[in-house]
């Protein structure tokens, strides 16, 4: 998944090695930075990465198990619709053949 891609990129996340094309962008970005605390600001950065990680995996295997749950309620429904059909179904019977 490309959003998971940029994620695990974020997890190794130096401020120092990040650029902006409008330098006077970057220079104000690197004040605000410096303010927090460069080291701090990495960690902060990495570690929302690595929630937004575990966030997608948690979504993947929730939506697994809802796509797992809902094909066993079809297979389910569909054996009891198979059932309740056939039982409704006329089966020849001693009267039924009389009028052949």
């Amino acid at each position: 998944d490309n959003k998971v891609d940029v994620m695990k990129t974020l997890t190794t996340f130096n401020v120092n090695d990040a650029r902006c094309f409008d330098p006077n962008e970057e220079a104000k970005l690197r004040r605000v930075t410096s303010a927090v605390g460069t080291q701090q600001f990495n960690q902060r950065i990495q570690a929302l990465a690595h929630a937004c990680i575990a966030e997608a995996a948690r979504t993947r295997r929730t939506r697994d198990s809802a796509s797992e749950k809902a094909s066993r309620i079809l297979r389910r429904g569909s054996t009891i619709v198979t059932s309740t059909i056939s039982s409704l179904t006329p089966r020849a019977s001693a009267d039924s053949e009389r009028f052949d």
